[in-house]
């Protein structure tokens, strides 16, 4: 969970400044992350709930993507609204599982990473696509960013609770002190 709240914020600062920049020049990619997520299995219904969070999650990158101008960011916003909903629905059928040792946590942090990589490849093509919006349309998508960051930070106590390794609560408290 900290590494997609991780992303959600680099998202939500990285807009304004893209504008100001000059795209950079392409570079050379190894295969696509998202064909070795592929690879990944779940193994325990836990690791199926994080894996199906995680999927409507990467949703993201299709939504953002869409937008192009005002019609289309109140689409965006229709979108994302239903995204959240079922993030919520997701969470709350998650509260019904019991919560995995930090080991298993832990080997599910590990499987995550590549998820994580795939969701970032993704993103990245809609942070480029967003430096060509104009201003008043990037600071909109901004907010809009940072408003489903904030909704999600309320799902945090539960994601962290099934997902988060005990090592990075403890990592994660000594940044927030």
């Amino acid at each position: 969970m900290k590494k997609f709240k991780t992303i959600l914020a680099l998202c939500a600062f990285t807009i304004p400044v893209l504008s100001a920049q000059t795209a950079a020049p392409a570079k050379p990619k190894e295969a696509p992350a998202d064909q070795k997520v592929a690879e990944i299995k779940a193994e325990t219904p836990v690791e199926e709930r994080a894996f199906k969070m995680f999927e409507t999650m990467s949703g993201l990158s299709d939504i953002f993507g869409s937008i192009k101008d005002e019609a289309s960011l109140a689409e965006a916003k229709t979108k994302l609204d239903a995204l959240i909903a079922n993030i919520e629905a997701q969470a709350e059928e998650l509260k019904k599982l019991e919560a995995p040792d930090n080991e298993a946590r832990i080997k599910l942090s590990g499987k995550m990473e590549l998820k994580a990589a795939a969701m970032n490849e993704k993103m990245s093509g809609v942070f480029q696509n967003m430096a060509e919006l104009p201003e008043d349309l990037q600071m909109q998508f901004s907010q809009l960013m940072r408003g489903f960051g904030t909704k999600i930070d309320t799902l945090s106590p539960t994601m962290d609770k099934y997902f988060e390794p005990d090592e990075e609560k403890e990592e994660e408290k000594k940044g927030d002190e």
